[in-house]
Order: structure tokens, then sequence, then C-alpha cells
């Protein structure tokens, strides 16, 4: 079977999709399926790993319409692969035959948190792809529900492929350089549904009633819809204990979790959530949210907290910050319940769609 897979977000700082295809392509490396054929599609800007058991084709990056209304349906006409691995998007009508992956649908299920002309236009147009789709991929049991619930999309026509963990995380814990305090960490874009204001607001909850020293690290890329947080940063005169680091590398990342003293993801709705399995694999205790994919990923390794309520988040973040022991506890769970995620497995599941779906 000759499968074609849109690897554009490579090397384009994508992050939550970016892993994924990195992960995707490595996990499907490592099965060696002999019955598939790989092709995979990305760009000039992608200098990392090539596995050579692959095929590798280059396109113009262009911007969304030259890519995916041009080079890309040029290049599948012209190949005529038995199976196009799209990602959100795909050229549903005179097209190869194709599956797609939705990490989630929060364009439908969070609208606030979209601009209204994206939040139409990726409604309109992913469920036209997911429609026409041989079938439909997805990260958890969440999304795939969520996907059927919202479009009618049959459960047997929707495949979970649990995303994996990068070898990186698995690293041995380094010791807290002397001079750094402790620091509660947030990784993830800047944008409303990762509820950075009330992750703040908590943050001056847990200051005033515990006096806590303990510092604030943000790291991720501005997306869309942030200034409110930097609004609230503002007013709450958090300049001295909140720091924003930006985009980081995998190794300045893994340093960041190892040496926190807790992790917190308030995010109000997930797919899946891969900071949190990461932040497990590198020994850091988790505070986040008890809703949407996010418990699927936990298990019974974090401490779960209502994400729409300031008190609530607070009141996780200093249990966690006032008992060592329940730290300890988190860690060795956390390294377990990481334990249960691989790209290996990830690429085994989507193998198993191409077949269904060819």
């Amino acid at each position: 079977m000759q499968i074609f897979i849109d690897a554009c977000c490579l090397g384009r700082r994508k992050t939550g999709n970016e892993t994924y295809t990195r992960g995707l392509l490595r996990g499907l490396d490592e099965l060696a399926a002999p019955e598939l054929d790989i092709s995979v599609l990305t760009t000039v800007h992608h200098t990392g790993v090539r596995q050579a058991r692959f095929q590798w084709t280059d396109i113009p990056l262009g911007n969304f319409i030259s890519r995916n209304f041009l080079a890309l349906p040029r290049l599948l006409n012209s190949a005529r692969p038995n199976l196009f691995h799209a990602m959100y998007w795909a050229r549903w009508w005179k097209q190869v035959p194709y599956v797609v992956m939705v990490h989630d649908i929060s364009f439908v299920s969070f609208p606030q948190g979209f601009k209204t002309h994206e939040r139409l236009v990726y409604a309109n147009l992913v469920r036209q792809v997911a429609l026409h789709a041989r079938r439909v991929l997805t990260v958890s049991e969440f999304s795939r529900h969520d996907i059927h619930g919202h479009w009618g999309i049959p459960l047997d026509r929707i495949s979970v492929t649990y995303d994996g963990l990068d070898d990186c995380f698995n690293a041995p814990v380094t010791k807290p350089a002397q001079s750094e305090p402790p620091y509660i960490l947030y990784v993830g874009n800047l944008h409303p549904r990762k509820n950075l204001v009330r992750l703040l607001e908590s943050f001056v909850r847990l200051k005033a009633e515990t006096k806590t020293e303990t510092k604030l690290k943000i790291v991720g890329q501005k997306a869309w819809l942030f200034e409110e947080i930097f609004e609230t940063l503002r007013r709450h005169k958090l300049e001295n204990d909140v720091t924003f680091t930006g985009y980081v590398s995998q190794d300045e990342l893994v340093r960041l979790y190892q040496n926190a003293t807790v992790t917190a993801y308030p995010s109000l709705f997930e797919g899946f959530g891969l900071p949190v399995l990461e932040a497990m694999a590198c020994g850091s205790p988790v505070v986040t949210s008890k809703t949407t994919s996010i418990p699927e990923v936990a298990g019974d390794a974090c401490v779960l907290v209502d994400p729409e309520s300031v008190e609530d988040i607070a009141r996780g973040l200093a249990e966690v910050l006032a008992s060592a022991p329940l730290q300890q506890t988190l860690r060795e769970r956390g390294l377990l319940q990481a334990r249960k995620f691989t790209w290996r497995d990830c690429a085994a599941q989507t193998v198993a769609a191409y077949q269904l779906a060819g």
C-alpha cells in the first residue's frame, strides 16, 4: 500500500501538530511495516531527521491556498497513492482516497477561543474533509465522541491513535541549579483555551494564602487572543514573579520539567494534552484539569481540578507545594503512567486505520 503523509508542519514550530507528525514517523520507522510504501511530503524548513526507509518530497511552503489547492493536489493527482494521510485539511473533491487526523474540534466545542472568521472557516472546511474521509483519526476517546456528537460521523469510522512520548523526556532527572528559586511550570501556547488568565489569578490567590516564594514560569509562543493574559499580569503586578520564556528547545524544556516543583496545566479544552504526559515522564508532579481528554492521559497520577474555578486550581497547587510525600507519590505514579504512551503504539494504531480505510 502506497501512503503519502502530509508533514508540512515539520520544522515550523507548530507545537502539537509537529510533535505528532515527527513522533508518528519515528513510530512507523520502528514498526517497519513491510506492506507500506511511505512517502513524506514536507518543506525545506524541515532540517531534522529524515528516515532512510521513507521517500521524502519537499513541496513549496507558500501559503495555505497555494500549498493545499495547488502544490499538494498536483503531486497527489500525479502519483495517485493508495491513501493520503492528511492533517486537518485535504481537498475532498477530485482527490485521492484519504484519512484525516483531527486532533480535536475545539473550534466547534470551544468557539470562544477563536476569532469569528477562524471558527467559521475551520468548522466548515474541516467538517467537509472529515465527512468525505475514508477514516478520521484522532488522539483520544474524548475527541472521538466529540467528533461523532457534533458531526454525526459514525464511531466505527473514527480511529483513536494516542500520542506518544519522545525519548528526550525519559532522560535521567538532573538536579536544579542552586541559584534557581522553586517554580510552578506551565507549558503550551498562549491563547484562551489554555486558561492562563485563571492560572495567573490562582497564582495570586496562592501567594496571598500561603505566602509562598515560588515563582511561575510560562513556556510557549503567543498564539491568538493573548492580550488579556498580559493585562492580568500587569493588573496584579506579577512582573517580578512570572517569567515568559517563549519557545524553548527540547533540551531546555526537559530541564524545566525536571526542575519544576509542580507543572500546572489547567486547560479548558484538550484533544490529548501532551504537556501532561511530558511532565509526568520528566518526574514533575502535575496539577491539571479534570475535563475533556485530560483524565485519559493523567490516569491516577495527577491532581485533577476544575479548570473554571480559580479557587480549585489554587487549592490543587497548594496541596502539592505543601506536601513532599504527595510530590513523591505523583512522581512515581506519573513515571508509570507515562510509559503507557509510545509512538510505536501510535504507529501500529495508525497502520490498522490505514488497512481499514484501504
